[in-house]
């Protein structure tokens, strides 16, 4: 159901013989008229041309005034229900583009005290381990072992346990092996 700006009331109405589409009300509930150019409705929203945007079972389609079809938005997808969404107080965030290679970044902060981040890239899904190691190479850490999809990863790093340092963090994904330099100050 949505409310018209003309103060009526647009209702999807899923089911009924005669009574399937889109039903208009006045705001006392008396019935106006039927738009039937699409049926087995199950959300509407009056666009601010005054024609409607109604879901059904097999999509997402624009209707006049009138209930004449005027086109179909989404075809082939068994939609619900219209939600809004103010975007003058939602923020849309844009998907992360897949990364094309396997990228191991400098953690941030370094030198840190007592944790920084370690930021690393993965073009395609695969198993992944990011392991911490001393200057001798003994495992200290173990961040990361599993796999994972395709993506950018940023994983926290706490070395309060550890002395001041250098330390060094490795990530192997897939036959790629990649290592780096961090700074511990304490």
């Amino acid at each position: 159901m949505s409310k018209m700006s003309n103060g009526n009331y647009a209702i999807a109405n899923f089911s009924g013989t005669g009574q399937t589409g889109v039903r208009i009300h006045a705001p006392d509930g008396a019935f106006l008229r039927l738009l039937s150019g699409v049926t087995g409705n199950r959300g509407v929203y009056e666009l601010p041309s005054g024609n409607f945007l109604t879901t059904n079972g097999a999509g997402l389609h624009e209707l006049d005034t009138n209930g004449t079809l005027v086109r179909t938005i989404l075809l082939s997808a068994n939609l619900q229900y219209i939600n809004l969404v103010d975007l003058a107080t939602t923020s849309i965030d844009e998907p992360d583009p897949i990364p094309s290679s396997i990228t191991l970044l400098q953690n941030y902060p370094n030198p840190f005290n007592p944790a920084t981040t370690i930021e690393y890239h993965l073009p395609a899904a695969t198993h992944v381990t990011l392991k911490v190691v001393d200057l001798l190479g003994r495992e200290v850490a173990t961040l990361v072992n599993e796999r994972q999809q395709a993506g950018v990863y940023k994983t926290p790093f706490d070395a309060g346990r550890l002395t001041s340092g250098v330390y060094f963090y490795r990530l192997q994904a897939g036959n790629s092996v990649q290592t780096r330099r961090l700074v511990l100050l304490k």
